[in-house]
């Protein structure tokens, strides 16, 4: 599940450095918070597939 999903051009090195600058706001209340990223290549070039979920930890 997503929380939130995006397809962007670029590298996804990239995207994962930004996409885990945002999970900040919810580490910081404890939350668990992944991002997962797949890079998707078409004949146009690539493409970074990401995703991003956070929810509660629970005891």
């Amino acid at each position: 599940m997503c929380i939130i999903r995006q397809v962007v051009k670029e590298d996804c090195g990239h995207t994962t450095e930004r996409w885990t600058e945002m999970c900040q706001p919810a580490k910081q209340r404890g939350w668990a918070c992944q991002v997962m990223v797949r890079m998707e290549t078409w004949w146009e070039g690539g493409y970074c597939n990401a995703c991003l979920n956070y929810y509660p930890r629970y005891a």
